[in-house]
């Protein structure tokens, strides 16, 4: 976008919510002109979990853990698989154990 229109910036949004690795392809492209390859799903959910670890057990930590996998659900084969269990959890620890659910079929 910034040869093509010269553009000063580009907007993210969403795509960092579900995609929090968007900033390293970002910058992997600018730098070397290359697509770098996502990690895998399971990978990213673990990489999140691990931010939130401490945080967890408060309802801030949960509501962020929701929020994430609401959005990062999009990108899942059949969104619905993931997130329809996780809907009507509140508790994060129970959150974590559900979303890790997914990937263990």
């Amino acid at each position: 976008m910034f040869q093509q229109t010269g553009c000063d910036g580009i907007m993210i949004g969403r795509a960092a919510i579900s995609r929090p690795y968007i900033f390293r392809e970002i910058a992997n492209l600018v730098k070397s002109g290359m697509p770098q390859v996502a990690p895998q799903p399971e990978q990213v959910l673990e990489k999140m979990l691990e931010y939130l670890e401490d945080s967890l057990d408060t309802p801030k930590g949960a509501v962020e853990l929701k929020t994430f996998c609401k959005y990062f659900a999009a990108g899942l084969p059949v969104p619905h698989w993931f997130w329809a269990p996780l809907q009507s959890v509140y508790d994060g620890r129970e959150l974590a154990k559900r979303a890790r659910s997914y990937f263990k079929k």
